[in-house]
């Protein structure tokens, strides 16, 4: 830190104090030692211990040439009386209310050895932390790349303090780098790795001290997620979100938005494409570059869900004489939503046309949204008229994709109302398919099963007209930060909560909102789980609920099987069962205070702990019951196979290359006696797994290659569902004869 020398205080201001000129030697230093903290050391100038003396530092803007006895009391901002030691050295510390004025010290020695003053530059040293990831987020918790932009140059020593953002966890995480160099734009570049830390997952608070010898300490704060990631083809084939890439995100990086959700494993985006962006001339249906855009990114990306028939089109509204639309005695047009033979015939072309052409993306149509409700049936027609909407484009859908999945109601509510709504249009449309499946929205549903109730009863309805079985869509659900009592940290816990209770019911499952709506109502905006794209202050910054979601789909997404536990004394238990044979138990409870609960894991010994955001613990027992603390934050329990296995994508798996490493194929001609069995096949040393690979195990050939440097043993295993059973195990060198 460097030291500002004192200048001689004047002769007149000593005059004043009637104090004799400073001895030669005395001297007194100043140096920032942090922001807003001084240090003022110096020597006596008798050099002996136990001298008194007084430091006082002025207010800004103070001048020296008016200052008196009397006016000292109003001048003074900081004053303190300490005592010399050895050799009349002396330090004192003082904290002020800024570092960025100027401002004198008086330093004088109570024996009138020496009056001094020091003029006391601003601390002019900055720094800002910065990231370069969009929206600062990140998916590898072992690399982590931390920009600190100083004014200076020269060697730093950073300390980056990280907290929960969310508050949900009391812990900290504290990383140090000493001795760092600035690149030629006097950049700090350091790595924050948390592999081995408590905290690896989350939204952080990031709190950086910057300081560098002879300079002040600076402090600068920022924020970084970190979120568990789901490589491209494991997505979660369950989960989606919905987006508004042609309303509310106009001017958004679609590539970069998709990019986002994938990462979290979100495999379904719901996207309207409006009937008059897409039909903008008479019989002329086309994409614009943006909608184009979205769909080649799809097909790309290979993602899927849902693509809403809905919006009205000038081209057919009824006129008035003067040319005008024609509306109602409230000012709505006539024909929104579509409601005349001739204007259905045309939704009907639109709907057919716009099948045709996302046909290779989709097969989910979703016919109009909240019909029920006056937002989007201003003119509050009757259930009827959206039937005769679906009989207009049913046929049509199907007509350009036979494959299609045309998706009604879109229901906003789910209470008694709703119900009777949906009756009137199945008795509306009775004799008439109209429809492949059913989709709601249940917002604000109690922490109870309730949701699955009110599924069922939708269900029996539609099967008193016919449609068995028929399959649910929850095409919107989510929680809004911008409602009271609904934080980050809630909205969080909420929505995987709401996920998992939601799992064993329904085809689908969209999360409302991807991005904060921007020019919208702070209850609306708030239902995003990534900030938007103009916010001011954290543009794209994921909310917890985004790293909440990304956590959810890597541990349970893609199951076979989900089995939820009436919930006991305010414990709910969703178990669910992977592809791969991991279980994985999802619970919370709702009891104020928490509770302990004791789960039983069927045995299995391999089991993990991870937290809401996907920090993990091992955890041990003799017998495979484990004894959990539970709050209304969820954790899962992971029980893994009895050997650890490398999960493969289903469609296949691929071989590294493995350069100068021996490999070796086992060639396996099986015919399995158990349905949906696997195959494995895993090299060992000194019976140490080295490496482990997974295939269907159908009737037939199977080639798997496994990585046998320094191996000695090679065991082939098919997994029948409950018991590894072997099929070979031979030494290596029995093998390569």
């Amino acid at each position: 830190m460097i030291l500002k020398k004192l200048i001689m205080f004047s002769a007149a201001i000593a005059a004043v104090f009637i104090i004799g000129v400073a001895e030669a030697g005395a001297k007194a230093d100043y140096m920032w030692s942090e922001q807003n903290v001084i240090q003022i050391s110096g020597i006596a100038a008798s050099k002996k211990a136990g001298v008194n003396v007084v430091v006082q530092i002025l207010k800004p803007g103070e001048d020296l040439s008016t200052l008196t006895p009397e006016n000292m009391e109003y001048a003074v901002a900081y004053h303190n009386q300490i005592k010399t030691g050895a050799g009349g050295a002396y330090s004192v510390s003082a904290r002020l209310d800024n570092d960025t004025d100027n401002r004198i010290a008086l330093i004088r020695e109570a024996d009138g050895a020496s009056i001094q003053s020091i003029d006391i530059q601003p601390n002019d040293m900055t720094a800002e932390a910065v990231f370069d990831a969009v929206g600062h987020m990140y998916y590898d918790c072992t690399k982590i790349p931390m920009k600190i932009k100083t004014s200076k140059s020269g060697k730093f020593n950073v300390s980056v303090k990280l907290t929960d953002a969310s508050g949900l966890s009391g812990k900290s995480v504290i990383k140090t780098f000493t001795g760092v160099d600035t690149d030629l734009d006097n950049v700090v570049h350091i790595t924050l790795n948390l592999e081995n830390d408590a905290m690896k997952y989350g939204v952080f608070n990031a709190e950086c001290t910057v300081s560098k010898a002879g300079e002040a300490n600076v402090v600068c704060n920022t924020q970084f997620s970190v979120s568990r990631m789901t490589e491209k083809g494991e997505e979660n084939r369950r989960i989606g979100v919905t987006q508004h890439f042609f309303s509310m995100q106009k001017t958004g990086d679609i590539d970069t938005e998709l990019d986002m959700m994938q990462k979290a494993g979100i495999k379904l985006q719901r996207q309207s494409v409006y009937w008059d962006t897409f039909e903008t001339g008479y019989k002329n249906y086309q994409f614009n570059e943006r909608t184009q855009q979205y769909f080649d990114l799809l097909g790309e990306k290979r993602l899927g869900g849902i693509v809403q028939v809905f919006g009205g089109n000038g081209l057919y509204y009824p006129k008035n004489a003067d040319g005008s639309y024609k509306r109602d005695e409230n000012g709505n047009l006539m024909d929104f939503p579509p409601n005349t033979p001739e204007v259905l015939k045309a939704f009907g072309d639109y709907a057919y046309n716009l099948a045709e052409q996302t046909k290779a993306y989709t097969n989910c149509y979703e016919v109009w949204n909240e019909y029920n409700i006056t937002s989007f049936n201003p003119r509050n027609l009757p259930a009827s008229n959206y039937a005769d909407m679906l009989k207009a484009v049913y046929g049509r859908i199907h007509e350009a994709n036979p494959d299609a999945v045309v998706i009604a109601m879109a229901l906003a509510g789910c209470d008694e109302e709703a119900l009777v709504w949906v009756r009137n249009v199945l008795e509306a449309g009775k004799g008439e398919i109209m429809l492949d499946a059913v989709s709601l929205h249940p917002y604000k549903q109690p922490e109870s099963l309730e949701s699955s109730a009110y599924i069922k009863r939708v269900k029996d309805l539609f099967a008193e007209y016919g449609y068995t079985d028929i399959s649910v869509y929850i095409s919107e659900t989510g929680y809004s930060t911008g409602r009271t009592g609904t934080n980050d940290a809630e909205q969080a816990k909420r929505q995987v909560r709401n996920l998992a209770l939601l799992s064993d019911d329904a085809e689908q499952i969209y999360i409302y909102n991807a991005f904060e709506k921007q020019n919208t109502t702070d209850a609306e905006k708030g239902y995003g789980i990534i900030r938007g794209q103009f916010d001011g202050a954290m543009p794209y910054y994921a909310k917890p609920a985004y790293v909440a979601v990304a956590n959810f789909n890597k541990l349970t997404g893609n199951y076979q099987e989900v089995v939820q536990t009436s919930p006991e004394s305010g414990v709910y238990v969703v178990k669910f069962t992977k592809k791969d044979g991991k279980r994985c138990w999802m619970l919370w409870t709702v009891k104020s205070g928490g509770q302990v609960y004791e789960l039983d894991t069927e045995g299995c010994a391999n089991v993990s702990k991870y937290d809401i955001y996907g920090n993990s613990e091992a955890m041990v027992s003799s017998n495979g019951k484990y004894s959990i603390n539970l709050t209304d934050a969820p954790v899962y329990i992971e029980a893994k196979s009895p050997i650890e296995v490398k999960y493969i994508d289903m469609a296949g798996f691929t071989v590294d290359t493995l350069n100068n490493t021996a490999t070796i194929d086992a060639v396996v001609d099986i015919r399995v006696p158990t349905a949906n069995a696997e195959l494995y096949a895993a090299s060992y040393k000194d019976n140490t797994l080295i490496e482990c690979k997974r295939a269907e195990a159908s009737a037939g050939t199977h080639t798997l290659t496994v990585n046998t440097a320094d191996a000695d043993r090679v065991a082939v295993y098919y997994w029948n569902g409950a018991t590894m059973e072997p099929l070979l195990d031979r030494r290596l060198n029995d093998l390569t004869k």
